[in-house]
């Protein structure tokens, strides 16, 4: 590795590390403004001891790669704690701070290409902003089935890894060109 990319790699990301550091900055003061705002709010969602313990264990299982969302939506629905219609939305608000501090702490500790990264947040992002706008305006019944297709997909991805079906021959650092002609 050339001194180069090296130095080209680092840059990437520090933008990434500020980017990161003022949409959080921009986050918390939304958050505050709406909370401000709409004082009248049936549950504004302060923190207990039950959901600092959700949020804990939700976000330590997302670490280990099981999902917090998956997690956080079986206490929710099991608890009554969130109506299903805005568990999406508390789920993008709720584990917005968590994830926030395991990109910093994952893109400090873990190699990964600087174009694979920013390509994978670039992609995450627009799902989530896409997504997050078809959501809001979906009725109950269609959150709840979209919910459990997702789930159940997810769980038949898992199932197909341990298995064998799906390969799964360790973890790839970078995008590259396969014998095949795509990217892995």
């Amino acid at each position: 590795i050339t001194e180069r990319v090296l130095t080209e790699g680092a840059t990437v990301i520090a933008i990434l590390f500020v980017a990161l550091a003022f949409l959080t900055l921009g986050f918390v003061a939304v958050w505050a403004f709406e909370v401000r705002k709409n004082p009248d709010t049936p549950d504004p969602g302060a923190p207990n001891a039950e959901r600092v313990a959700v949020g804990f264990f939700a976000n330590f299982f997302d670490a280990l790669g099981i999902g917090s969302f998956a997690t956080s939506t079986t206490y929710f629905r099991l608890r009554k704690l969130v109506r299903d219609e805005l568990i999406p939305g508390t789920l993008n608000v709720g584990h917005c701070l968590p994830t926030i501090t395991q990109a910093f702490i994952g893109i400090t500790l873990i190699e990964v290409d600087p174009l694979t990264l920013v390509l994978m947040i670039a992609t995450a992002v627009a799902g989530a902003w896409a997504g997050a706008g078809v959501v809001s305006r979906l009725p109950r019944r269609a959150i709840q089935i979209g919910m459990g297709l997702a789930l159940v997909i997810a769980a038949g991805f898992m199932l197909a890894k341990l298995t064998g079906v799906m390969p799964s021959n360790g973890v790839g650092t970078a995008m590259t060109k396969t014998s095949a002609g795509f990217t892995s």
